[in-house]
């Protein structure tokens, strides 16, 4: 299961990748439309940025917290072919053991015009929940959704907010260092991507 990000500590302490990808999430999410399945839920933060959606599945591999509504494994998803309007699946990719099986199966409950809605980190520290496979760059999350009618790849994040996330994540005791990274927040310093170097990516796929 993973680390709780709505907890008092990591909202004062959050790492650059989290500010920056907690911002995109508040401007992308409430646009989302219909039925929804959430892939790798967590403790369920993202249920309020989905007030849009006519109904919503909340799901991940395990319930620990009672926080979801079905235990799902994303590589054999319980349900019927075009079935659902959108797929959330934030920072969850990187912990499939088969993403393009977990790819084949989103698009198999896809109604057509559905689309998968994901991060993925890229330049960040391992970490389990409860294991960590790969890193994806662009050109490997644009083949992991070949088959989709279309895919776009947005970098997240740059050189400085990497920086910032080797240091804070190295040692428990830089971890207050991490109250410096709410200055991601700052548009000038949110839109600062890198091609080569990104934190991160966000992927929306259409079927």
């Amino acid at each position: 299961m993973p680390s709780n990000p709505g907890s008092f500590i990591r909202k004062i302490l959050p790492t650059a990748h989290r500010v920056l990808v907690e911002k995109i999430i508040r401007e992308e999410l409430v646009k989302v439309r219909g039925r929804v399945l959430v892939i790798g839920a967590g403790h369920n933060p993202y249920a309020s940025f989905l007030s849009g959606a006519a109904s919503v599945i909340v799901s991940d591999i395990s319930d620990e917290y009672g926080k979801v509504d079905q235990i799902v494994d994303a590589h054999v998803l319980p349900y019927g072919e075009s079935c659902f309007d959108a797929i959330i699946a934030i920072e969850v990719v990187e912990h499939l053991e088969s993403p393009a099986t977990a790819s084949r199966e989103f698009y198999r409950v896809l109604k057509k015009g559905g689309r998968v809605i994901s991060s993925i980190p890229f330049m960040f520290h391992i970490h389990g929940d409860p294991h960590d496979y790969q890193r994806l760059s662009r050109q490997g999350l644009l083949n992991l959704f070949s088959n989709y009618q279309a895919t776009r790849v947005s970098e997240i994040g740059g050189r400085l907010a990497v920086i910032s996330d080797i240091v804070t994540t190295g040692s428990n005791c830089l971890i207050p260092l991490r109250i410096l990274n709410n200055i991601f927040y700052l548009p000038i310093l949110r839109n600062s991507c890198s091609s080569d170097c990104p934190s991160g990516y966000w992927i929306e796929a259409v079927k």
